[in-house]
């Protein structure tokens, strides 16, 4: 018996739980020694259900450029009726933050809030949005490539110099990067200007191994 292997393995029984819309449940463990042979342990795991919670209302507060519907309608998790998780809500706030990526709002911030709906039983979520302002591209800093030139990097590049950050030519430009065969993996990091509204795109690099003899 491995004691932080078992107490691993009733946080995971605890996640599926939470997964499931069981956010009240709680795990708890016994071990006894058999009476016939005291050197095998018997393992008593407790669970306390709780009840399971759905979605209520979704309501989103502080959006301006993006409309409320197409907030809600790119949320695929936590919508009216289905299954409450806090791992489905994070996943929707990442959707909302791609949405305003895709339009140029990088620093957009999403909180989210729950609260209880005692006439319903359910539990009401509000995303409320600070969209802060469209930034644009500064410069273009191309780093970790040592045999490969600047140059063949930038011509496969979907956004530059002066563009609004956008999320849909950036998954784009790094298609076309991985495309080439060049980089096992590339990435993307913004450094800051000294004007508010622009930042430079640092575009991180890692070549692949090229062939050698054995």
């Amino acid at each position: 018996l491995k004691e932080d292997v078992l107490k691993e393995d009733l946080q995971r029984v605890k996640a599926f739980y939470n997964k499931n819309g069981f956010i009240d449940v709680t795990v708890d463990y016994e071990v006894k020694p058999d009476v016939l042979k005291p050197y095998l342990l018997h393992i008593y795991i407790r669970i306390k259900e709780g009840n399971k919670y759905l979605v209520g209302n979704v309501l989103v507060q502080g959006n301006k450029d993006i409309t409320e519907k197409e907030i809600l309608m790119s949320l695929k998790n936590c919508i009216p009726g289905n299954v409450f998780s806090e791992e489905a809500m994070k996943s929707d706030v990442a959707g909302i933050q791609g949405l305003y990526f895709n339009k140029g709002y990088i620093s957009a911030q999403v909180q989210d809030t729950t609260s209880l709906n005692s006439a319903t039983s359910r539990v009401d979520i509000t995303y409320k949005i600070t969209e802060n302002q469209i930034t644009y591209v500064d410069k273009i800093k191309i780093r970790g490539n040592i045999k490969t030139k600047d140059l063949i990097i930038r011509r496969e590049l979907r956004i530059h110099p002066g563009d609004k950050f956008d999320g849909e030519k950036l998954r784009r430009s790094k298609e076309r990067l991985q495309n080439l065969g060049f980089f096992e993996d590339v990435s993307y990091d913004t450094e800051d200007t000294k004007t508010p509204d622009q930042k430079d795109l640092v575009v991180e690099v890692k070549e692949t191994k090229t062939g050698s003899f054995s």
